[in-house]
């Protein structure tokens, strides 16, 4: 059985696979602030 980023690394030889999964940075990184904003000030899901 794999991981999920086993998986994910084997699917970023496919350049077709990895030009979509770079497109999607921008979108990783917004998220990525929000879940370190949320934990820094203790704010739940609920809250947000």
């Amino acid at each position: 059985m794999t991981t999920l980023n086993e998986f994910v690394e084997g699917q970023l030889k496919d350049p077709q696979f990895k030009e979509e999964y770079d497109a999607l940075e921008p979108e990783f990184a917004v998220m990525q602030a929000l879940i370190d904003a949320c934990k820094e000030s203790g704010m739940t899901q609920k809250e947000l």
